[in-house]
């Protein structure tokens, strides 16, 4: 069962690549948490419960600027988003550029709780980053990003 696994996250990776571009052109906002477990105080308790399977279409409508569930992070585990729309502890850090809004805040704070990892699509430039243990790379090239979510997922 070790090569469906596999076939599996490469299908995930792919989708979020695929989304990500296509949001990234469209300057659509968006925030991924790629979580361990599904149940994580840091964002169970707000947003709406989905437990679907990832899909690409799913993400960008989703984060779709004329969607209820568009403000916020959707929640990935095992390759379902879980939750939609959550709330996520803001970083507290002060060096942090003042051009950093609340995505990316989010972004890094949830890695700084807990051991999940996050991907940001900025509204403002479409640049993609991703945030793990506190630390955010900005600005990452879809070949950055697919190495990244291989290794931490």
């Amino acid at each position: 069962s070790k090569k469906i696994v596999e076939r599996d996250n490469q299908t995930i990776i792919k989708a979020v690549i695929d989304a990500c571009r296509n949001m990234s052109k469209s300057k659509t906002g968006a925030l991924l948490v790629f979580a361990k477990y599904a149940d994580d105080d840091y964002y169970q308790s707000s947003g709406e419960y989905l437990d679907a399977k990832l899909s690409k279409r799913l993400l960008e409508s989703i984060f779709n600027k004329n969607s209820p569930l568009h403000d916020g992070a959707v929640v990935i585990v095992d390759g379902r988003i879980v939750n939609a729309s959550c709330v996520l502890p803001l970083s507290e850090n002060e060096d942090l550029p003042p051009r950093f809004g609340l995505r990316h805040r989010a972004a890094i704070g949830v890695t700084e709780v807990s051991d999940a990892v996050t991907v940001v699509v900025s509204e403002e430039t479409g640049e993609i980053s991703f945030a793990k243990d506190g630390q955010i790379w900005i600005n990452i090239s879809h070949e950055k990003l697919e190495e990244l979510l291989a290794t931490e997922i």
